[in-house]
């Protein structure tokens, strides 16, 4: 059985749902060729950095660049049928007379290829599609996007939500679905540190020993909610509390979140780090007292899961998270860190002020996060997902993975 993997856009450019499937396929049993769609051409940056990436070692992935830019995903348009078709006929040379499982980032528009593809062999031919929340609430402002979801939902051999709430919405579409929850990983030995290297980096950024520091590690990006807890970082600055608020990414809401720094006087609190390689973004998470991202439904996106909570778990520091979306299924609430509404300014103030007076509990919820996130250590999702994709004796598939005839 070969194991495709299709993606239309692809590391060095990534996001959460790439960052997922790219740690569960590199560490995969056997090989994957995973079909990925080139970054936009003109960069002289990007091409570059997708060429130094390309030449590494990627473990079971072999990594083939194909042309799957699709600018409208329309019946009515012939660019969209001709890339849909060429990539059809390459990937359908790579399996040949072969078994073989398509793995798709999403249900548009790798779903959609992978129809076509399993359409010419189906008896030998099988699509895996990924779920991730979000997309599902944008087909639905489209007619074609959700006719075109609903064939993928109902034709994939399986669904892997990445969380309840994901394979809710799945369900809400095609409620005889074959649907498996999977939540992503996360790999816990990049956030352990030497204590020196953690207080040489806080020192770096200006936080002091006494400093109870707040990290928001994400792009900025309305959802993401860091204009609320600049708010609340100005109420209990003022209340006495030494804070210091790290922001990590970048995004099109920088300049706004800038601007509200300014406007509220908190130069001297909050520090503004950019986009860092992984290990730097791994450290900043680490030198943290307190993770926060009380993330909010914003338009039709929102958190389907939240990868950066069991990275902070990872690190062994408590999360603020959102109630919307699978926040509340990465962070357990009262354990791990605190859930709240996070269009509730007052929630936000009163978890922050309950992390930073008490130490204690600070420690406790970030020991117990530690269990947490060796719970998601990608092997064992690796694990679990080929289970419910190839278990043997699989008759269907539920939320708990494979029931047995």
């Amino acid at each position: 059985m070969k194991d495709l993997l299709l993606s239309g856009d692809f590391f060095p450019m990534i996001g959460g749902a790439h960052h997922w499937l790219y740690n569960l396929y590199s560490r995969w049993s056997n090989p994957v060729t995973v079909f990925a769609g080139s970054q936009p051409i003109g960069s002289v940056d990007s091409n570059e950095q997708q060429n130094i990436f390309d030449s590494r070692n990627h473990g079971s992935l072999l990594i083939r660049r194909i042309d799957l830019s699709i600018d409208d995903i329309s019946i009515f348009n012939y660019a969209f049928w001709k890339t849909l078709l060429t990539a059809v006929r390459l990937i359908s040379a790579e399996t040949g007379n072969s078994q073989a499982t398509l793995h798709c980032l999403r249900a548009f528009p790798e779903g959609i290829l992978g129809l076509a593809w399993k359409a010419l062999a189906p008896r030998r031919r099988r699509i895996v599609t990924f779920a991730h929340g979000e997309e599902i609430t944008v087909a639905r402002s489209s007619r074609q996007l959700q006719a075109f979801s609903c064939l993928v939902y109902g034709i994939s051999d399986l669904v892997v939500a990445n969380s309840l709430n994901t394979e809710t919405l799945v369900h809400s579409l095609v409620p005889s679905a074959k649907t498996t929850v999977v939540h992503p990983g996360v790999a816990p030995a990049d956030f352990v540190f030497p204590k020196e290297e953690l207080e040489r980096c806080r020192t770096f950024y200006g936080f002091e020993r006494d400093d109870v520091v707040l990290v928001t590690v994400a792009r900025m990006e309305a959802r993401k909610n860091h204009a609320n807890v600049l708010k609340a970082l100005r109420y209990l600055l003022d209340f006495g509390l030494r804070l210091k608020y790290l922001i990590v990414g970048g995004g099109e809401e920088e300049q706004n979140l800038r601007n509200m720094s300014g406007n509220l006087c908190l130069e001297h609190a909050v520090r503004f780090a950019g986009v860092l390689p992984d290990q730097e973004r791994s450290l900043a998470m680490a030198l943290a007292d307190i993770h926060i991202m009380p993330s909010i439904n914003y338009s039709v996106v929102f958190e389907g899961f939240g990868i950066v909570f069991l990275e902070a778990a990872a690190a062994g520091i408590p999360s603020i998270a959102g109630n919307t979306g699978g926040q509340t299924e990465a962070v357990i609430d009262g354990r791990t860190g605190f859930i709240v509404d996070g269009t509730n300014l007052d929630a936000i103030i009163g978890a922050v002020r309950q992390l930073a007076e008490n130490r204690q509990l600070r420690y406790d919820m970030g020991t117990f996060g530690r269990q947490w996130a060796a719970a998601h250590e990608w092997h064992t999702l690796v694990a679990k997902t080929n289970q419910a994709i190839y278990g043997s004796g699989c008759e269907k598939y539920s939320s708990n993975g494979c029931e047995q005839k």
